[in-house]
């Protein structure tokens, strides 16, 4: 499948905002599943399970972030070529 891109190799607006949409959908329930694990662990609420799911959510939305910033990465690349 093509992705959809301008001249310059950047994607177009509307898949540019597709994505940035789906990122903020996965990433939002991660943000606010870590933070609200975090805040039990801090208050001395400490279980097995609080510390997986915390150390999960986190890694999950550290992948997130990672995939963001290639991303982002890769259209700035794109845009310096030109």
């Amino acid at each position: 499948m093509k992705r959809e891109t301008n001249a310059s190799g950047a994607p177009r607006f509307g898949v540019l905002v597709a994505m940035i949409a789906g990122f903020v959908t996965v990433g939002v329930p991660l943000v606010a599943l870590a933070w609200h694990n975090v805040n039990h662990l801090l208050a001395g609420d400490v279980g097995e399970v609080r510390i997986l799911i915390a150390v999960a959510a986190t890694a999950g939305l550290g992948g997130v972030l990672f995939v963001l910033a290639r991303l982002i990465e890769r259209w700035t690349d794109v845009k310096r070529e030109t």
